[in-house]
């Protein structure tokens, strides 16, 4: 690693627009550089690092954009805020971050929904990527019924710009004939003489209620049996402005045709035919007409009623009472209960139920007539929240206790009205609903910003800098609405995180330290807003050391203050980092010394210290050290080395060696010895042992000297053909050191006095007989004086050729021979005459057909035993000249006999010998007639 180098620096330059971004370098004084930028506009950047004024690396960087940011979102919709029902709604939202790039995968995190008011139900909007580069996402909604819509777009469940938004939903322009309707007697029938009536209900096209002004009333006509033509008057109900009523008389009995008309065209079901009678009969629950409020809505704590026309069997209304009418409310989701009454008479054919309802939601009306339902029954009722109450809303929330300075405070709202019931109003800020302020003792005052949630929770977040006690205030915008139970809440808004650029960190253990003494730093913690931070989270990763392990402990001082102790056992220089939390990451360049000096903790190393050769020289390295084995790199201290070993008389005796100070804490030790075997080395400082010594170091030999080595007959040993000659060979170094290691190799050169080439054999040792001794065996196998020498590689050992005596092996039986020279054969034996000597000849040789001499010279004897067991034996001689055994003997019988040599006690091969002698002459000049041992012999 090279230190220190200046003038490192980086830049970025977006490769489309040539944005260009410095990059700060900071050097951790250990060879490695940290460069750091902030990006803010995502694109292609050239990365460049220059050192020197001259680029060392250049590479490209694609810089992402960040989450999507709701503060930096827009929602826009059209084309207006107020649309007829069926024109479609066109929605955009552009996705950006907080640096206005913009974003194309914020899809997971965004929801898109809208509210229906009168009818409280949220639907879900889809939306999709407006075109192919992402940026933009759209949707599209045709809303089909009137009222008012709220919409909304939320980025991890906070409002973007632009939302919430409204749009009211007008009914068409001109009602519908085809969508509109009446109801009534008029248009069913009655009685004769009675007035009959009939309601006209005005549509648009997609069925909404048409309450707009119409250029022209509707007409009503009735066409009677006797072809005479009432027109009936038709005005506009003063309470429904969607409403037409018209009245007529019944003047005929009989079928009646009744024909209205919107600007000239039918409506649905006209023209109507219409049964007038002369008398009713009965209500018949089955065709009972539920005639109650069209919108089917109530207001909690509103009275509302609901209106059962009785019909006769014949589906005439009928105009007289009687009958009972019971109604029961059925709470939808089960919580809201239940409400029963009974439907009062009005004595008109109409029964009337009253209702006031303080639970919001969604009922369904049973409606029975004489213990039956009535026709379209149950009827679904929707029951809205009245005005908004403070007395009965509340506020939940970590933000009413606790907030965190420079970060924001939040809590939720829920609103509801007199009678607890959730209460939604319009979109848009809720200024009109209730005001919120957080504000300090000292008059500081929190931005406070409210968003509707559209189901009946408003979100409330401020944004505090200054750490303090605050005090929260939700009250009603109503005149004498007063504040929200609860109201004031006491905010203890606390200390952000620790902030490098508001702290400051002081104390020697930010620059340097002693291995094994206990370094301190000091640490005014405040946030980034100055705030004194009071508690810390340390852990383990919060300070550390790039390099050695540290102990750290981390404990409070006064007030904000903190003191970090740490404590190394390595000297060297390092990088101290602090990584208190996300935005307080420093690094700090600080120098470990070693600590005191300590003789135990040096090191001897090197091959010197564990073994040398012989006349060369052998080095050894000395490293001194404090006790936690970091390196003194001043030097300046004195060692003295010695070696104890034995000489080549066994005495032993002290070596000095050489220590030389290389001024970087380490001292070299040199030494040359001749003399090889096992020594102790010691280096000492003040008497005192370094690193463990003293150590065992073993010289070994030099290379062999063929002029100092030498080679000679075994002369221990008999030397005898077939056993291998035996040489001797000491192997020395040039310093007459034994080469105890039994690896050399020999080439034995020897000759008979017959030979006219010499003979070599290259072996491998057979015998190391240790202290460079070796017994090397040659196979010689015929006896006789040897010329002979050794060398290695060609050189030959002192002291050059000597002689070799190979004596012959012992006797070999199976080698060995015996010769009759005087004797014939004649059939199976040996035959002669008692008046000639009989002589024998012995061939005694070994295994390679030496004549057996020396030593091995075997003791024979002859035993001649005759067939009438005359026995008799003879020694053979040996002479004295190498020359072959022999015996004489004389038999003066003729007769048969068997004879036997042995050597040492052992018989030859062949032994024993049959043999017959017959007389020297025939005295009657015949024949001799005998026989032999063998069967069918003669001679």
């Amino acid at each position: 690693p090279v230190l220190g180098l200046p003038n490192i620096a980086g830049s970025l330059t977006l490769t489309a627009g040539g944005v260009s971004i410095p990059s700060g370098v900071s050097d951790y004084v250990d060879g490695s550089f940290v460069g750091s930028y902030t990006a803010t506009v995502a694109g292609n950047y050239t990365f460049r690092v220059l050192y020197e004024k001259q680029q060392v690396y250049l590479g490209t960087v694609t810089v992402q954009p960040a989450l999507a940011d709701p503060a930096h979102c827009i929602f826009t919709m059209g084309p207006a805020s107020s649309v007829v029902a069926g024109v479609p709604l066109s929605l955009l939202v552009t996705t950006r971050d907080s640096y206005d790039n913009n974003v194309t995968n914020a899809l997971s995190i965004l929801a898109a929904n809208y509210l229906d008011r009168l009818r409280s139900q949220l639907q879900p909007i889809t939306l999709a990527a407006a075109d192919a580069s992402g940026t933009g996402l759209a949707a599209s909604v045709t809303l089909v019924r009137t009222g008012t819509f709220d919409f909304s777009v939320t980025v991890s469940s906070r409002h973007v710009l632009g939302s919430p938004q409204s749009v009211l939903v007008t009914e068409d322009p001109v009602p519908s004939p085809a969508s509109s309707y009446a109801e009534g007697s008029g248009v069913v029938g009655g009685q004769v003489g009675g007035p009959l009536s009939i309601r006209i209900y005005l549509k648009d096209r997609l069925g909404n209620t048409f309450a707009r002004p119409i250029p022209s009333l509707p007409v009503v006509y009735v066409f009677w049996p006797s072809g005479n033509v009432t027109a009936a008057a038709v005005q506009q109900d003063a309470a429904a402005a969607d409403q037409y009523v018209a009245t007529y008389d019944a003047t005929e009995v009989g079928v009646a045709q009744v024909r209205i008309t919107l600007s000239g065209v039918n409506i649905t079901g006209s023209p109507f035919s219409v049964r007038v009678v002369a008398s009713m009969a009965s209500a018949v629950t089955a065709d009972c007409l539920a005639v109650g409020p069209e919108s089917r809505t109530a207001t909690a704590g509103v009275p509302w009623q609901f209106v059962v026309q009785a019909v006769d069997s014949t589906g005439l209304y009928l105009r007289r009472g009687g009958a009972v009418v019971t109604a029961q409310l059925l709470a939808v989701d089960l919580t809201s209960g239940s409400l029963s009454a009974m439907a009062v008479d009005q004595n008109d054919g109409t029964y009337m139920s009253r209702w006031t309802i303080t639970r919001s939601g969604t009922y369904n009306l049973v409606v029975m007539l004489v213990g039956k339902p009535v026709s379209r029954s149950p009827f679904s009722i929707l029951v809205l929240a009245s005005d908004f109450s403070v007395a009965y809303s509340y506020a939940k929330g970590r933000g009413l206790s606790v907030a965190t300075a420079g970060a924001k405070g939040s809590f939720l709202v829920w609103a509801r009205d007199s009678f607890a019931n959730p209460f939604q109003q319009s979109a848009g800020a809720p200024s009109g609903l209730m005001t919120v302020t957080v504000a300090g003792s000292d008059n500081v005052a929190a931005s406070v910003n409210v968003l509707d949630l559209m189901d009946g929770r408003y979100s409330v977040e401020y944004l505090l800098t200054y750490s303090a006690m605050y005090s929260a205030t939700v009250m009603g915008v109503a005149a004498g609405s007063g504040t929200l139970t609860g109201s004031p809440y006491s905010i203890s808004v606390l200390a952000g995180p620790v902030d490098v650029g508001s702290s400051d960190l002081f104390g020697e253990g930010l620059s340097s330290a002693t291995a094994g003494v206990t370094a301190e730093i000091n640490l005014d913690a405040r946030d980034a807003y100055a705030n004194p931070v009071f508690d810390i989270s340390w852990s383990p990763a919060s300070c550390s050391f790039l390099g050695p392990s540290a102990t750290f402990t981390y404990f409070k001082g006064m007030a904000n203050t903190y003191v970090i102790s740490y404590l190394t056992t390595r000297s060297g220089n390092f990088q101290l980092q602090f990584n208190l939390s996300t935005s307080f990451r420093q690094a700090f360049p600080v120098v470990v010394q070693a600590s005191d000096p300590d003789l135990t903790a040096c090191t001897v190393d090197g091959t010197g210290a564990v073994e040398a050769t012989a006349g060369q020289t052998a080095s050894f390295l000395i490293t001194s050290r404090d006790i936690y084995g970091n390196l003194l790199a001043g030097g300046g201290y004195t060692f003295t080395a010695t070696l104890l070993g034995g000489s080549p008389r066994g005495v032993r005796r002290y070596y000095r060696a050489a220590v030389t100070d290389q001024g970087d804490g380490t001292y070299k030790g040199t030494y040359l010895l001749t003399v090889a075997g096992n020594f102790t080395l010691s280096v000492t400082k003040s008497s005192t042992n370094v690193g463990g010594g003293p150590f065992s170091v073993r010289v070994r030999p030099a290379p062999m000297s063929t002029v100092v080595s030498a080679a000679s007959a075994d002369g221990s040993a008999l030397q005898a053909a077939g056993d291998g000659a035996v040489v001797l060979i000491s192997a020395r170094d040039e310093y007459g050191n034994a080469r105890a290691d039994g690896w050399e190799l020999f080439t034995v050169n020897y000759a008979a006095a017959t030979d006219t080439v010499a003979r070599k054999q290259q072996t491998s040792v057979t015998d190391f007989l240790g202290d460079g001794t070796y017994r090397v065996r040659v196979l010689v196998t015929s006896s006789g004086n040897y010329t002979m020498s050794v060398t290695q590689r060609d050189a030959v050992l002192s002291p050059g050729a000597f002689v070799l005596l190979v004596s012959s092996g012992p006797l070999s039986l199976s080698s060995s021979s015996v010769a009759w020279p005087t004797l014939s054969s004649c059939s199976a034996a040996l035959c002669g005459t008692v008046s000639d000597m009989t002589s024998v000849l012995v061939s005694v040789v070994d295994v390679n057909g030496n004549i057996v001499s020396g030593r091995y010279v075997p003791l024979l004897t002859l035993s001649i035993t005759s067939s009438s067991g005359l026995a008799m034996s003879y020694p053979v001689t040996v002479p004295s000249d190498g020359s072959s055994p022999w015996a004489v003997f004389a038999a003066t019988r003729s007769t048969n006999y068997s004879i036997a040599i042995t050597a040492d006690g052992v018989a030859l091969q062949g032994s024993p010998w049959k043999m017959t002698l017959v007389p020297d002459s025939l005295s009657n000049g015949g024949a001799l007639v005998g026989s032999g041992w063998g069967s069918g012999s003669a001679l």
